[in-house]
């Protein structure tokens, strides 16, 4: 039998709860700063199967509606696969986003970096240079 008594008191609990996202990836196919090419791979040439399902964009406002019923309060975006030789504009467009957004999310993100790439040192001062509000 189902406990409706229970399943408000359970309900309440998780609102209570909050939760810190610690891995979790968006992006936009419309960005023209951005790229990710592995999304745009034809059916058969994917790692994984078949993208097709995701191959549309995935903003910080769809990811919250995915997450409507968490107290989610903080995130951290992990790189999502963004073009090798310019990463730095997707750590760019998200710094934007949370710097934008009303939530303020994502809180942290782990940027992809190559350390065997001669351009690292530049790539390191790029990164650097992106603006948080608080500077």
């Amino acid at each position: 039998m189902f406990n409706i008594a229970l399943l408000k008191k359970h309900r309440f609990i998780m609102d209570k709860i909050k939760i810190v996202d610690a891995h979790h990836h968006l992006w936009d196919l419309e960005n023209k700063e951005t790229s990710y090419a592995w999304l745009m791979v034809s059916e058969g040439e994917a790692f994984f199967g078949d993208y097709g399902a995701i191959r549309k964009s995935y903003k910080l406002d769809d990811y919250l509606q995915d997450a409507k019923n968490q107290n989610l309060v903080k995130s951290v975006h992990v790189q999502a696969e963004h073009d090798d030789d310019k990463p730095v504009n997707e750590t760019a467009w998200l710094q934007k986003v949370a710097d934008e957004h009303p939530s303020h999310l994502p809180n942290a993100i782990v940027a992809f970096a190559d350390f065997s790439k001669i351009m690292f040192q530049k790539y390191l001062t790029n990164i650097k240079n992106i603006k948080t509000p608080e500077e």
